[in-house]
C-alpha cells in the first residue's frame, strides 16, 4: 500500500502532492527489539510503562513508549524482545540490539544508542529524539592546608604593611612615652592621656563569517536575512559596499540611500534609521533588527578620604551620646579614685570597708559591659557595609555629565548624526563638555574611539563608553571577571523608540513585496531568530556569589583608622610637651624658692 500526503496548497489553487513513504508488509514475523540494563522483577510490559524506578533505564523506557505511539498511530503490532547491551562488534559481528537488527531477527530497535561508522554499516538510523549527559559528580573537597588563608585575606598586602609599619613606630613611640613618663613620675608629677571595518578577507567572507561576529552585527544578519530571500525566491544580484548609511549632502545622499536613490541599487543590505529625508527617496520594508546603543561603565565606588564606613554604624546622635557618657564616666572616674586615695590614706581600718573594695570594681564592670554592647553593634554594623552590595547612584545622563568618569564614543556615523540632530539640551551639554572639547591648552578633543579601544578602558574602571551592545557584549563576556560584569552600569543616550532599525530598497522597487514577505517568513519560520543569535552575544548575567576576596579591606577604608591613630599621636605628644614645660616651669619656682 502506498501512503500520500495531500497538500493543504491545493485549496489556493495547487497541484496534488504525491509522495512515496514506503510499503506495509502485512506479515512481519520480526519484533521490536528493547535495550532493559536492569534486572526485571515484573513483567516486561509492566516494568516499561509503569513508575518503578523510573529513574533507571530512562532512555529506552522513553523511547519504547515513544515507538508504542508510533504503532497505535499506524495500526500495527510486533512482538518484543530485550537484552542488556546496545550491541558491540565481537568476532566479525555485533551482540546485543544491534546484532539482531543485524541478522533481521528484529525489525525496529526500541532503545537509542549513539551513532558510530560500524554500527551505521549494518543497522539505520532515524531521528534522534534522547539527549544524555553522563558525567562525573562529586562532593568538591574542600582542603584547609596548614595556614589557613582565612587569617591572610581579609586585609591586602599593603594593608599588613602599613599596619606593621604602624606597630613599629608605635612601640617606638610608646617607649619614647613611657621613658619621659617614668621620668616625670620621678620628680614627683603626675599626668593622665588617651563596517565600519576594514577588510582583511573578501567580503563574502567576511559577512558570512564568524571573524569578529560582535563587529557591524546588524549589516551582516540582514545581508544574510536578504540571501535567504533571494534563495527562497531564486534570485541573484551582484553586492556593493560602502561604510555609509547615507546621510544629506547638498541636495543628494551619500552612501548606501544615494546607491538606492540614484537607481545604481536595487535592495539595501543594511538596515537603518527611519527618517523623514530618507523616506522622500526610499522605501522601507521590515524592522526585524534592534540595536541599542547606550553608555556602559563600572560604577566608581569612592571611599573618600575619611571612609563612611567607620562613620555610618550609628547616628550622629548616638556619637553624642556615646561621648557625653565617656565624658561622664571620665569625671565619675576620677570622683572615685579621689576617695579611693583618701580612704587609703585614713589607715587601715578604712582599707577594710567595702567602699574601697567594691566601687571601683563595680564602676569599672558597667563600662566594660558599655562598651561590649556598643562594640557589638558596631562592628557587626561594618562586617554588614562589606558584605552589602554598593549603591549605584550614576543613573541618568545628568549624572554621567557630573560624575568623574571620562566619556567616549564609538565611532560609529549614527551617534555622530545624533549629536548633531538632537534638541535634547542635556545630549548636547554631554557632547560639547566631554565628547568633542576644547581643553585647558586650546586643543580639540574628540573622543570617538573603536569598540576594541573603548571597552579595555571600560574595563580598567573610570570611563564610560558609547557603544552598541551587540558590539560590547561579545567583548565583556571574552575580557571582562565576574566581579567586572557585577560593576556594570548601562544609560541611555538615545529615546527608546529610535531603537529599530529597517530594511530599504528602491524608491518603487518591484522586489518590495518580495522583500516584505520573504523577511517575515523567516521570522516566522525561526530563521530570523536563529540568524540573530549568531551575530547577537546575549546580556553577560551578573552571577557574582560572595567570595572570601570580596572581604578585603583596603587602604582607603582603613585611612580614617590611621588618622585617629596619628591624631592620637599628636595628641600625646601635645600633653606631653605641656606637661614638660609645667615640670620645669614648676621646678624653676622650687628652686627659686629655695
Amino acid at each position: 500500500m502506498n501512503v500520500i500526503c495531500r497538500s493543504p496548497g491545493i485549496v489556493f489553487g495547487g497541484s496534488l502532492n504525491v509522495t512515496f513513504m514506503g510499503k506495509y508488509e502485512p506479515h512481519i514475523n520480526n519484533g521490536n527489539f528493547q535495550l532493559i540494563t536492569e534486572d526485571l522483577e515484573e513483567t516486561f510490559e509492566d516494568y516499561v510503562r509503569g513508575s518503578r524506578k523510573k529513574h533507571l533505564d530512562s532512555a529506552h523506557r522513553f523511547t519504547y513508549t515513544i515507538v508504542t505511539y508510533v504503532k497505535d498511530m499506524f495500526n500495527f503490532s510486533m512482538p518484543t524482545m530485550h537484552s542488556k547491551s546496545w550491541g558491540y562488534p565481537k568476532n566479525g559481528t555485533f551482540d546485543g540490539m544491534i546484532g539482531f537488527l543485524m541478522r533481521g531477527e528484529a525489525e525496529l530497535g526500541g532503545s537509542p544508542g549513539y551513532i558510530r561508522e560500524e554500527r551505521a554499516r549494518v543497522v539505520d538510523f532515524t531521528v534522534g529524539i534522547w539527549i544524555t549527559r553522563p558525567c562525573f559528580i562529586f562532593r568538591h573537597p574542600f582542603k584547609e592546608g596548614l595556614i589557613s588563608d582565612v587569617f591572610i585575606i581579609p586585609f591586602t598586602k599593603y594593608v599588613w604593611i602599613s599596619i606593621a609599619t604602624v606597630g613599629v613606630i608605635w612601640i617606638s613611640f610608646a617607649g619614647y612615652i613611657m621613658y619621659w613618663e617614668g621620668f616625670v613620675e620621678n620628680t614627683g608629677q603626675q599626668f593622665l592621656h588617651d563596517i565600519t571595518e576594514d577588510l582583511e578577507e573578501t567580503f563574502e567572507d567576511y559577512v558570512r563569517g564568524s571573524r569578529k561576529k560582535h563587529l557591524d552585527s546588524a549589516h551582516r544578519f540582514t545581508y544574510t536575512i536578504v540571501t535567504y530571500v533571494k534563495d527562497m525566491f531564486n534570485f541573484s544580484m551582484p553586492t556593493m559596499h560602502s561604510k555609509s548609511w547615507g546621510y544629506p549632502k547638498n541636495g543628494t545622499f551619500d552612501g548606501m540611500i544615494g546607491f538606492l536613490m540614484r537607481g545604481e541599487a536595487e535592495l539595501g543590505g543594511s538596515p537603518g534609521y527611519i527618517r523623514e529625508e530618507r523616506a522622500r527617496v526610499v522605501d522601507f520594508t521590515v524592522g526585524i533588527w534592534i540595536t541599542r546603543p547606550c553608555f556602559i561603565f563600572r560604577h566608581p565606588f569612592k571611599e573618600g578620604l575619611i571612609s563612611d564606613v567607620f562613620i555610618i554604624p550609628f547616628t550622629k546622635y548616638v556619637w553624642i551620646s556615646i561621648a557625653t557618657v565617656g565624658v561622664i564616666w571620665i569625671s565619675f572616674a576620677g570622683y572615685i579614685m579621689y576617695w579611693e586615695g583618701f580612704v587609703e590614706n585614713t589607715g587601715t581600718e578604712a582599707k577594710e570597708s567595702p567602699t574601697h573594695v567594691c566601687a571601683g570594681s563595680i564602676a569599672m564592670q558597667i563600662l566594660v559591659l558599655f562598651a561590649f554592647f556598643t562594640f557589638q553593634y558596631y562592628s557587626a554594623s561594618i562586617v554588614g557595609s562589606l558584605l552589602m552590595e554598593k549603591p549605584k547612584t550614576i543613573k541618568t545622563l545628568r549624572n554621567l555629565i557630573d560624575s568623574n568618569l571620562e566619556l567616549g564614543a564609538e565611532d560609529i556615523l549614527y551617534t555622530r548624526d545624533f549629536f548633531v540632530r538632537t534638541t535634547d539640551p542635556v545630549a548636547q551639554e554631554l557632547f560639547r563638555k566631554r565628547i568633542k572639547y576644547v581643553d585647558k591648552n586650546n586643543q580639540e578633543v574628540e573622543n570617538f574611539l573603536r569598540p576594541d579601544v573603548g571597552m579595555p578602558k571600560v574595563k580598567k574602571g573610570g570611563y564610560a563608553f558609547h557603544i552598541d551592545v551587540s558590539a560590547a557584549y561579545k567583548i565583556i563576556r571574552d575580557t571582562f571577571t565576574e566581579r567586572e560584569i557585577c560593576d556594570l552600569v548601562e544609560i541611555d543616550l538615545f529615546p527608546s523608540y529610535s531603537f529599530m532599525m529597517i530594511s530599504m530598497v528602491r524608491k518603487g522597487s518591484p522586489y518590495r513585496k518580495m522583500m516584505i514577505y520573504g523577511m517575515r517568513k523567516t521570522v516566522e519560520t525561526g530563521v530570523a531568530y536563529r540568524t540573530k543569535d549568531f551575530y547577537q552575544t546575549p546580556q553577560p548575567k551578573c552571577t557574582r556569589q560572595m567570595k572570601a576576596t570580596d572581604l578585603i579591606v583596603n587602604v582607603e577604608r582603613l585611612f580614617s583608622a590611621h588618622a585617629l591613630l596619628i591624631c592620637g599621636f599628636l595628641l600625646s605628644l601635645i600633653v606631653l610637651s605641656v606637661e614638660l614645660l609645667y615640670r620645669n616651669l614648676t621646678n624653676r619656682i622650687a628652686r627659686r624658692r629655695h
